[in-house]
Protein backbone atom coordinates (compact mmCIF):
# COMPACT_ATOMS: atom_id res chain seq x y z
CA UNK A 1 0.00 0.00 0.00
CA UNK A 2 2.05 3.05 -1.07
CA UNK A 3 -1.36 4.69 -2.15
CA UNK A 4 -1.55 7.90 0.52
CA UNK A 5 -5.09 8.39 1.85
CA UNK A 6 -4.88 11.28 -0.01
CA UNK A 7 -4.00 10.04 -3.32
CA UNK A 8 -6.76 7.75 -3.54
CA UNK A 9 -9.10 9.99 -2.12
CA UNK A 10 -8.36 12.17 -4.96
CA UNK A 11 -8.27 9.36 -7.73
CA UNK A 12 -12.11 8.53 -6.33
CA UNK A 13 -13.26 12.35 -6.96
CA UNK A 14 -11.19 12.23 -10.40
CA UNK A 15 -14.60 11.59 -12.35
CA UNK A 16 -16.70 13.88 -10.86
CA UNK A 17 -18.40 16.28 -12.40
CA UNK A 18 -19.64 19.78 -11.31
CA UNK A 19 -22.00 22.43 -12.37
CA UNK A 20 -20.62 25.67 -12.55
CA UNK A 21 -22.15 28.35 -10.61
CA UNK A 22 -22.15 30.43 -14.39
CA UNK A 23 -24.04 27.94 -15.98
CA UNK A 24 -26.81 27.26 -13.15
CA UNK A 25 -27.29 30.75 -13.16
CA UNK A 26 -27.61 31.24 -17.34
CA UNK A 27 -30.00 27.87 -16.72
CA UNK A 28 -31.59 30.07 -14.01
CA UNK A 29 -32.01 33.30 -16.43
CA UNK A 30 -33.38 31.53 -19.32
CA UNK A 31 -35.89 29.48 -17.67
CA UNK A 32 -37.33 32.77 -16.04
CA UNK A 33 -37.43 34.56 -19.22
CA UNK A 34 -39.32 31.69 -20.26
CA UNK A 35 -41.81 32.27 -18.09
CA UNK A 36 -41.88 35.87 -18.27
CA UNK A 37 -42.80 35.31 -21.91
CA UNK A 38 -44.98 33.44 -21.21
CA UNK A 39 -47.38 35.33 -18.90
CA UNK A 40 -46.89 38.10 -21.20
CA UNK A 41 -48.45 36.14 -24.02
CA UNK A 42 -51.33 35.00 -21.45
CA UNK A 43 -51.60 38.89 -20.03
CA UNK A 44 -51.70 39.94 -24.33
CA UNK A 45 -54.57 37.47 -24.77
CA UNK A 46 -56.32 38.30 -21.64
CA UNK A 47 -56.32 41.76 -22.65
CA UNK A 48 -57.51 41.22 -26.43
CA UNK A 49 -59.96 38.84 -25.53
CA UNK A 50 -61.62 40.82 -22.64
CA UNK A 51 -62.88 43.22 -24.93
CA UNK A 52 -64.08 41.19 -27.12
CA UNK A 53 -66.28 39.37 -24.55
CA UNK A 54 -67.71 43.02 -23.37
CA UNK A 55 -68.50 43.38 -27.07
CA UNK A 56 -70.76 40.41 -27.44
CA UNK A 57 -71.72 40.73 -24.24
CA UNK A 58 -73.09 44.27 -25.44
CA UNK A 59 -74.28 42.48 -28.57
CA UNK A 60 -76.19 40.45 -26.64
CA UNK A 61 -77.77 42.40 -24.30
CA UNK A 62 -79.41 44.43 -26.97
CA UNK A 63 -80.50 41.69 -28.42
CA UNK A 64 -82.39 40.65 -25.79
CA UNK A 65 -80.26 37.34 -24.98
CA UNK A 66 -80.01 37.49 -21.02
CA UNK A 67 -78.36 34.03 -21.16
CA UNK A 68 -75.86 34.75 -23.41
CA UNK A 69 -75.32 38.11 -22.00
CA UNK A 70 -74.52 36.85 -18.54
CA UNK A 71 -72.48 34.21 -20.17
CA UNK A 72 -69.91 36.45 -22.13
CA UNK A 73 -69.93 38.75 -18.77
CA UNK A 74 -68.64 35.11 -16.43
CA UNK A 75 -66.01 35.18 -19.38
CA UNK A 76 -65.11 38.36 -18.44
CA UNK A 77 -64.89 37.51 -14.69
CA UNK A 78 -63.80 33.86 -15.23
CA UNK A 79 -60.76 36.00 -17.81
CA UNK A 80 -60.37 38.59 -14.31
CA UNK A 81 -59.44 35.13 -12.11
CA UNK A 82 -57.54 33.24 -14.55
CA UNK A 83 -55.26 36.76 -14.71
CA UNK A 84 -55.29 37.34 -11.18
CA UNK A 85 -54.16 33.67 -10.60
CA UNK A 86 -51.30 33.60 -13.25
CA UNK A 87 -50.14 36.90 -11.77
CA UNK A 88 -49.47 35.05 -7.80
CA UNK A 89 -49.38 31.41 -8.86
CA UNK A 90 -46.95 31.08 -11.99
CA UNK A 91 -45.06 34.76 -12.15
CA UNK A 92 -41.00 34.32 -11.45
CA UNK A 93 -40.30 34.07 -8.06
CA UNK A 94 -38.25 36.92 -6.70
CA UNK A 95 -34.77 36.03 -6.46
CA UNK A 96 -33.02 36.68 -2.76
CA UNK A 97 -29.56 37.56 -2.71
CA UNK A 98 -28.62 35.07 0.03
CA UNK A 99 -30.29 32.58 -1.68
CA UNK A 100 -27.52 30.14 -4.19
CA UNK A 101 -28.42 29.93 -7.65
CA UNK A 102 -28.71 25.55 -7.53
CA UNK A 103 -31.56 26.60 -4.38
CA UNK A 104 -33.20 29.15 -6.45
CA UNK A 105 -33.80 27.48 -9.69
CA UNK A 106 -35.05 24.29 -7.99
CA UNK A 107 -37.87 27.07 -6.32
CA UNK A 108 -38.61 28.26 -9.54
CA UNK A 109 -38.80 24.63 -11.19
CA UNK A 110 -41.35 23.91 -8.46
CA UNK A 111 -43.17 26.89 -8.11
CA UNK A 112 -43.73 26.37 -12.23
CA UNK A 113 -44.39 22.54 -12.07
CA UNK A 114 -47.26 23.02 -8.86
CA UNK A 115 -48.59 25.72 -11.30
CA UNK A 116 -48.48 23.67 -14.30
CA UNK A 117 -50.14 20.66 -12.68
CA UNK A 118 -53.04 22.93 -10.87
CA UNK A 119 -54.19 24.65 -14.62
CA UNK A 120 -57.38 22.65 -14.20
CA UNK A 121 -58.25 24.30 -11.02
CA UNK A 122 -57.11 27.49 -11.52
CA UNK A 123 -56.81 28.08 -15.24
CA UNK A 124 -59.58 25.96 -16.81
CA UNK A 125 -62.49 26.12 -14.01
CA UNK A 126 -62.80 29.95 -14.14
CA UNK A 127 -64.11 29.68 -17.55
CA UNK A 128 -66.27 26.97 -17.22
CA UNK A 129 -69.38 28.87 -16.21
CA UNK A 130 -69.04 31.42 -18.73
CA UNK A 131 -68.41 28.81 -21.61
CA UNK A 132 -71.50 26.84 -20.40
CA UNK A 133 -74.02 29.34 -20.27
CA UNK A 134 -72.61 30.69 -23.77
CA UNK A 135 -73.14 27.29 -25.64
CA UNK A 136 -76.81 27.09 -23.40
CA UNK A 137 -77.57 30.50 -24.46
CA UNK A 138 -76.97 29.75 -28.02
CA UNK A 139 -79.10 26.54 -27.96
CA UNK A 140 -82.21 27.79 -26.24
CA UNK A 141 -83.32 29.90 -29.34
CA UNK A 142 -82.49 26.90 -31.44
CA UNK A 143 -84.64 24.51 -29.09
CA UNK A 144 -87.62 26.99 -28.52
CA UNK A 145 -87.86 27.63 -32.35
CA UNK A 146 -87.38 24.04 -34.04
CA UNK A 147 -86.77 21.46 -30.66
CA UNK A 148 -84.62 20.23 -28.41
CA UNK A 149 -83.65 17.80 -31.05
CA UNK A 150 -82.16 19.92 -33.35
CA UNK A 151 -80.71 21.68 -30.78
CA UNK A 152 -78.72 19.51 -28.70
CA UNK A 153 -77.71 18.38 -32.23
CA UNK A 154 -76.28 21.75 -33.65
CA UNK A 155 -74.47 22.17 -30.00
CA UNK A 156 -72.79 19.02 -29.84
CA UNK A 157 -69.81 20.07 -32.50
CA UNK A 158 -69.10 23.04 -30.11
CA UNK A 159 -69.19 21.68 -26.94
CA UNK A 160 -66.97 18.74 -28.07
CA UNK A 161 -64.43 21.50 -29.63
CA UNK A 162 -64.67 23.19 -26.39
CA UNK A 163 -63.78 20.05 -24.40
CA UNK A 164 -60.95 19.13 -26.53
CA UNK A 165 -59.58 22.39 -26.19
CA UNK A 166 -59.77 22.36 -22.51
CA UNK A 167 -58.35 18.87 -22.50
CA UNK A 168 -55.59 19.21 -24.95
CA UNK A 169 -54.58 22.24 -22.38
CA UNK A 170 -54.40 20.27 -19.01
CA UNK A 171 -52.73 17.58 -21.10
CA UNK A 172 -50.15 19.98 -22.27
CA UNK A 173 -49.77 21.47 -18.70
CA UNK A 174 -49.49 18.30 -16.94
CA UNK A 175 -46.62 16.94 -19.44
CA UNK A 176 -44.83 20.08 -18.93
CA UNK A 177 -45.37 19.66 -14.98
CA UNK A 178 -43.78 15.94 -15.84
CA UNK A 179 -41.20 17.87 -17.59
CA UNK A 180 -40.26 19.83 -15.07
CA UNK A 181 -40.45 17.05 -12.54
CA UNK A 182 -37.58 15.40 -14.48
CA UNK A 183 -35.75 18.79 -14.41
CA UNK A 184 -35.96 18.61 -10.65
CA UNK A 185 -34.26 15.60 -9.96
CA UNK A 186 -31.69 16.10 -12.65
CA UNK A 187 -30.79 19.20 -10.28
CA UNK A 188 -31.19 16.90 -7.21
CA UNK A 189 -28.83 14.64 -8.59
CA UNK A 190 -26.10 17.11 -8.38
CA UNK A 191 -26.27 17.98 -5.12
Amino acid sequence: MTDSLLDRWAAEGADAHFTGPHELAHKRTEFERRIRRRNLIEYAAGGFVVPVFAWLAWQAARAGEMILTLGWLLGIAGMAVVLTSLYHRASNLPHRPETDCRSHLRSQLEHQRQALASVPRWYLAPLVPGVALVLVGSMLPIALNLGWGVALAGIAVPTAIVVAIFTGIAWLNRRAARFLENEIAELDALA
